[in-house]
């Protein structure tokens, strides 16, 4: 019995959100009504020049049958030293408002599609402040391929607010629940911007379900450019 509920619960995260890979990408399912997700998202991304710091909580609501609303904001963190030359920056970024949309349900071979909108307001402190308000967007689809394994694909674009042209993303993720505690994800994703070398990564991980509200994540990317690990996660998900 607490077996089955431990891979319900996994299978439950698998259908509503693709929390743990590090682009964000995003399932079509939806939170129950009334019910809540909290995750807090931790990364550590190292370079030649420096490295970051990002704490991202974020909280989502099922806010009806058919829709769903989020609040973010993330604590920023980047230490550089070029030249010599070391440099701290500390503060928020920008307060980010989404919802998310059920649009079809799986049928077979059909597969779940919803949509998911978010604007970024320009709420940033000190060196992360920006005056432009950007938006995104994302189409999401996630077919079922058996009891333990789902395959998630979103398409979209980003608007940083200085251009009409957006850039063009991409995410492909495969979970994989591989006892009723344990599950594992893979995901290749891509940013197309306008005018700038195009960016593919691929992000590996896994979770662990401690219990029915709460699990732990963690996980790496590398860059397909250049061969080199891009960013190390850690996160806590909250299911209330």
């Amino acid at each position: 019995m607490i077996k089955r509920a431990l891979l319900s619960f996994i299978l439950f995260l698998f259908q509503q959100s693709i929390a743990f890979a590090q682009s964000d990408a995003e399932s079509p399912g939806l939170l129950p009504k009334g019910k809540f997700l909290f995750f807090n998202y931790m990364g550590f991304s190292p370079g030649d020049f420096g490295s970051g710091i990002t704490i991202s909580p974020s909280l989502r609501y099922g806010l009806s049958d058919r829709f769903e609303i989020r609040i973010n904001q993330p604590l920023l963190y980047t230490h550089s030293n070029i030249e010599g030359i070391n440099s701290d920056a500390f503060g928020l970024g920008s307060l980010g408002l989404g919802t998310k949309i059920r649009l079809i349900d799986e049928d077979g071979w059909i597969p779940a599609i919803g949509a998911y909108t978010q604007i970024n307001l320009p709420t940033g402190t000190g060196e992360f402040h920006s005056d432009k308000v950007s938006y995104l967007y994302r189409f999401s689809f996630r077919n079922t391929l058996s009891e333990r394994v789902s395959l998630t694909y979103n398409i979209g674009g980003i608007w940083d607010g200085s251009s009409w042209a957006p850039n063009y993303l991409y995410n492909l993720v495969l979970d994989v629940a591989l006892t009723p505690r344990v599950a594992a994800y893979a995901e290749l994703y891509g940013l197309l911007p306008q005018g700038e070398k195009n960016q593919h990564n691929i992000n590996v991980g896994g979770y662990y379900t401690f219990t029915n509200q709460f699990s732990l994540a963690a996980g790496t990317t590398f860059d397909l450019i250049t061969g080199k690990p891009g960013v190390y996660s850690v996160m806590l998900i909250f299911n209330f």
